[in-house]
């Protein structure tokens, strides 16, 4: 059919009333009319006011690595009734200025846009990670160490994350030990050939955090 022919065809269809018999409208007035979950910051402070928080990182066995660097988050929920709950959670602060958090639950989230967080250091080394807790666990073990880090924050963004990596001469990465931390590190290491895989230091557990907690309850070093 040529151009001209298509649009009467449309014309007839749509006056004819076919349309009408479509639930994709219906559907779209649904999914217009739900409201996801409004969350509110409340307040930031720092660490050691919350026994909640300061117990939960010191089971991670990072309450030490974690001063200066992380936060206590508070701040509330508002459901699609306007009802309030209110919460709170240690924070690690993206580079978009959102806030990662962890509570005492296992919950992990993120208040605001998801980024990448970046610490300069040396400019020829770099050290990267899925998350900060994972980074705070190194850092537990090289306290001394002054190369940039990198924290994606998420695997989603292990684009952005090897984008901010180009230009260094010496990667180390610390992905997870599981199926998407290893297509990580191999999608790492086909990008940038001088990304070095470091998961063996941790090698039998999930990830560099799950060591620092064997650790911590074998020999009871956490505190």
């Amino acid at each position: 059919m040529s151009f001209p022919e298509v649009l009467e065809k449309i014309v007839a269809v749509t006056n004819s009333g076919h349309l009408l018999n479509d639930p994709a409208p219906a559907k779209r007035q649904l999914r217009q009319t739900a409201k996801e979950p409004h969350y509110h910051i409340l307040k930031i402070q720092k660490l050691g006011r919350n026994n909640a928080i300061t117990e939960y990182l010191h089971s991670r066995g990072i309450w030490q690595t974690a001063q200066g660097r992380l936060k206590e988050v508070y701040y509330y929920v508002e459901d699609e009734q306007k009802k309030r709950n209110n919460f709170f959670a240690a924070g690690w602060q993206n580079a978009n200025g959102s806030w990662e958090i962890r509570s005492t639950q296992n919950f992990k989230a993120c208040l605001g846009h998801k980024d990448i967080s970046f610490i300069p250091g040396n400019n020829n080394s770099l050290t990267v990670f899925e998350g900060f807790i994972d980074y705070l666990s190194w850092l537990k073990d090289n306290p001394f160490a002054d190369e940039s880090v990198l924290v994606l924050n998420s695997l989603a963004l292990l684009q952005a994350g090897i984008a901010k990596a180009r230009g260094f001469e010496n990667i180390s990465t610390y992905f997870d030990n599981d199926p998407s931390g290893r297509k990580a590190t191999q999608a790492f290491q086909a990008a940038l050939p001088q990304a070095n895989d470091c998961s063996a230091i941790y090698e039998g557990y999930k990830d560099y955090n799950d060591k620092i907690v064997a650790e911590l309850n074998n020999y009871g070093i956490g505190r």
